[in-house]
């Protein structure tokens, strides 16, 4: 009974438990039978509809009968069974498989009866770790403030530089500055500490130049863009033809989910000697005519726009080779929040699974960080103490961190290790107390 106690408390202090689905199983078998089937379809069309990328916890029980030893193996094939289901149908959440065995009964198990009823699993939505190792490294905001209907460029501490147009915001208070607020993640040690992955939501993977998270707050409350307005954004380590591309990132219970931007930028076609913008569905907004001068011995664009909305002429002239390097880097979002700057990474040598195992009665955060590119993944899924890492590119050099801390402790577990991806590679993670000043010098020169 004392073994069962700490086994039930354990879990339950490992998860805030939100929705939750029952199945049944035949006595010694996991196979799923035609009710739970439904069940599990019903569960799909819920999440697809409601696009819910959270992590799910799919718990398995058995009755008393067999050795306790069996029935851990049978529970967690009942778990594996789901799980499949789920992910041969496109749900690409990740799955937390959990075998309680015979140790979490609702009852005696004395007659058929009550047996029948604990051999189930249950799915939990919206499963969450307690885990507190994003607060102890969180990245001090940088703060900028800009006028209600200002246009500004804003260059933060890594480079970055973003240039804001007037009137891009929606329900701005014309009295009060708007406080542009900033966090910046370039190094993969940065991506590790803040648990940020280079993962899609349908786990493709992706190669980042680096991830920045941008809000705009006015009197308190967060501020959107107007519909069909966006801003221009410069990541400091872009090259010319590097085939980056934007992806947003949505929070679901402390990870971030990264999907590619589908907006529809300006378009612009020759009318009369004038370049005429407009967005589609939309008026005409400017229009432009532009041609090259010498000054000084130099070539410049020079251009002279008209904004007919603001009633407004304007005449730049930029630097001919400035301004190309421009228009191949610049790149425009039409939100703020999460913003990703990353390409497809396809790699086609042969994948193998790398399962990454630990001790102990808490769960890490454990992501693997390849050494040659920035690229950091999440586990795919976990199976009790043991996390797969799906279809990793063979003859890798990589390097797994696992990381944990509690509201009540000063210091935090932490584990790293260096190893080569390779078919049957199945690392031990050994969990140190370290200081955080400790953790990133070790991390510095991932």
């Amino acid at each position: 009974m004392k073994t069962l106690s700490l086994l039930v408390l354990f879990f339950a202090s490992q998860v805030l438990f939100a929705q939750t689905r029952l199945l049944y199983f035949e006595k010694d078998g996991y196979q799923l039978n035609q009710e739970s089937a439904s069940v599990l379809d019903d569960l799909i069309f819920e999440l697809k509809a409601t696009k819910n990328n959270r992590d799910i916890a799919i718990i398995g029980h058995t009755d008393k009968d067999a050795s306790e030893e069996y029935n851990k193996e049978l529970a967690l094939n009942r778990t594996r069974s789901v799980k499949d289901y789920l992910t041969e149908r496109d749900i690409y959440n990740r799955f937390h498989l959990l075998s309680m065995g015979e140790m979490n009964p609702i009852n005696a198990n004395i007659d058929e009866n009550q047996k029948k009823v604990n051999r189930r699993v249950e799915i939990v939505l919206n499963y969450q770790l307690k885990n507190d190792v994003k607060n102890v490294f969180q990245q001090a905001p940088q703060e900028f403030k800009i006028g209600p209907f200002e246009s500004k460029k804003i260059t933060t501490a890594y480079g970055t530089q973003i240039h804001f147009e007037k009137n891009l915001f929606d329900s701005v208070l014309p009295h009060l500055p708007i406080k542009i607020v900033i966090q910046e993640y370039y190094d993969k040690a940065d991506f590790v500490l803040a648990n940020l992955t280079t993962e899609t939501s349908d786990n493709r993977r992706l190669e980042s130049k680096g991830m920045i998270n941008i809000q705009a707050v006015q009197n308190g409350d967060t501020l959107k863009l107007k519909k069909g307005n966006s801003f221009n954004i410069l990541f400091p380590d872009r090259e010319i033809s590097d085939d980056m591309q934007l992806f947003e990132g949505a929070v679901h219970n402390e990870k971030i989910s990264w999907d590619q931007t589908t907006f529809t930028p300006s378009r612009s076609f020759s009318n009369s000697g004038w370049s005429t913008t407009y967005y589609p569905g939309g008026d005409t907004i400017s229009r432009s005519k532009w041609w090259y001068e010498k000054i000084g011995g130099e070539t410049y664009k020079i251009e002279r726009t008209e904004h007919l909305r603001l009633n407004k002429i304007t005449i730049d002239t930029t630097d001919v080779e400035n301004e190309k390097l421009l228009d191949e880097l610049l790149m425009a979002s039409t939100n703020v929040g999460w913003i990703n700057c990353d390409r497809f990474w396809n790699d086609n040598s042969p994948k193998e699974d790398v399962i990454v195992e630990f001790t102990g009665e808490f769960v890490p955060v454990v992501t693997l960080v390849f050494d040659d590119i920035k690229s950091v993944l999440p586990y795919s899924y976990r199976e009790d103490n043991r996390l797969i890492f799906k279809n990793i590119p063979i003859n890798r050099d990589i390097t797994i961190i696992g990381l944990h801390h509690t509201k009540d402790d000063n210091e935090t577990l932490f584990a790293i290790q260096k190893s080569t991806s390779k078919k049957g590679l199945n690392e031990k993670l050994h969990f140190e107390r370290k200081r955080s000043e400790e953790i990133k010098s070790k991390l510095a020169n991932l």
